[in-house]
């Protein structure tokens, strides 16, 4: 097109959405290729949309994840808004799918790994992203197992807004029922709509099918969740899209691990005469990554510093861990540290199974309460005894869910400008969840 706005000389129309147009552009001060996002002109003035456009710019500039696709820039150039982005070589989901490709398991579970973690990131810095779904999905054409969250154009953050409340924003086909509602709108609703991805992307089909928006929306919010056929998927995609919001997975980490033990396959029955074991373990699950000397490295989100897990006396009944971020605990008997993605720890049990979760981010709210509802926990309340460690101007709360939902235990502490969040799953015994929390020490 050759045309210039501001530094970018503007190359070919990539996209095209409700009141934007992306196009292909370049950069001539740094001289890279960029997505340039510019609001449509006929949207140009209204104020509405473009309080809800810079509203996108700093809710996604706030994020640094390798899921989210970064903003490097945004301005207005003669009252013409305008934000660049990173570039992504690829396509949309949507796309991909039209094309009539099925994507194999694998590659399921790492579309819900990774966004699933792009989302709890979002969350934990108080962004409620509200309209996941295929066409924000980006995947890289020479990587199919790279994908990327977009469009964070009608995110709602806790400092924006205060809370999220919902307001018929979003795309019906993928909209929690909690969406249509004059209620708030919390990470569940992310953690649905993520599940109706992978609901349509394994069953060909989004959960419910059709065009009529007020159609969509009363059956997300009435009608049960329709069968695939997969008995082990179709109980995940059942607490996944439940109506009740405190009754979904409790991160977008825990779904992603559900959905990938659902879609493993199923172990073959052993030859006659083998010996057939304990029925009740579960072989270990191999972890994502070697420990290098005894440690992990964990980068600290939003930060250049390094925290180093090491595992200490590993023959011990209880092992220590250590953090240079600030936390330590020692790991129960049969547990270990499963996996270390930034900025989460995940700790696994004997079988293999997710047991507790441990983040350290800067701090969003100065609120544990707030901030542990905003996880979907429940039946919250401030600590009597904050955690050892903590200074005397620090907050800690505790939640305590009720039986049949996950988190069963979720902790949270703030101190200064640090939020450190733990959860605990519901299969871990009172006594040893009691015991661990009793080891944690912060600062």
């Amino acid at each position: 097109m050759g045309r210039e706005l501001g530094r970018y000389l503007v190359e070919d129309v990539i996209g095209r959405g409700g009141f934007a147009v992306v196009y292909r552009a370049v950069d001539t001060v740094l001289e890279r290729t960029v997505a340039l996002k510019v609001l449509d002109p006929a949207a140009q003035h209204d104020p509405t949309i473009g309080r809800r456009f810079a509203l996108e710019g700093r809710a996604a500039a706030s994020l640094d994840h390798p899921a989210i696709v970064p903003v490097y820039d945004a301005g207005d150039h003669d009252g013409v808004l305008w934000m660049a982005m990173r570039l992504v070589d690829g396509r949309p989901l949507d796309q991909v799918l039209a094309s009539g490709r099925r994507l194999g398991p694998d590659e399921v579970v790492a579309v819900v790994e990774q966004i699933g973690a792009a989302l709890d990131h979002a969350h934990v810095r108080g962004v409620v992203h509200r309209d996941v779904k295929p066409s924000n999905l980006l995947l890289e054409q020479d990587d199919p197992y790279r994908v990327h969250l977009a469009d964070f154009g009608i995110a709602a953050t806790a400092r924006s807004a205060g809370r999220y409340t919902a307001g018929f924003l979003g795309t019906a086909a993928y909209m929690a029922p909690e969406q249509s509602r004059p209620s708030e709108v919390g990470p569940a609703a992310d953690r649905y709509s993520l599940a109706c991805v992978a609901y349509e992307v394994v069953a060909g089909r989004p959960p419910f099918p059709g065009d009529d928006q007020v159609a969509l929306l009363h059956a997300h919010a009435t009608a049960p969740v329709p069968p695939i056929g997969d008995p082990r998927v179709d109980a995940v995609m059942q607490r996944a899209l439940a109506k009740d919001p405190a009754a979904r997975p409790s991160s977008g980490a825990e779904l992603a691990a559900e959905l990938r033990r659902a879609l493993a396959p199923s172990a073959p029955p052993p030859p006659p005469g083998a010996p057939v074991g304990d029925p009740h373990r579960a072989a270990p699950r191999r972890r994502s990554g070697p420990l290098v000397g005894g440690a992990v490295a964990l980068a600290v989100a939003g930060a250049a510093a390094v925290a180093a897990v090491t595992l200490l006396d590993r023959g011990a009944s209880s092992r220590q861990v250590t953090d240079s971020a600030g936390i330590a605990y020692e790991l129960r008997p049969g547990w270990e540290v499963d996996r270390v993605e930034a900025p989460t720890t995940t700790l696994a049990g004997p079988d293999g199974t997710q047991v507790a979760t441990l983040t350290h981010v800067p701090a969003t709210t100065l609120d544990p309460v707030a901030a542990l509802r905003d996880m979907g926990a429940d039946v919250c309340r401030e600590d009597p005894e904050p955690f050892e460690g903590l200074d005397s101007g620090a907050a800690a709360a505790r939640c305590d869910n009720p039986a049949g939902t996950e988190p069963a235990t979720a902790v949270g502490a703030i101190a200064g400008d640090d939020l450190w969040l733990i959860t605990l799953a519901e299969g871990v015994a009172a006594d040893d969840r009691d015991a661990f929390l009793a080891t944690v020490r912060f600062g």
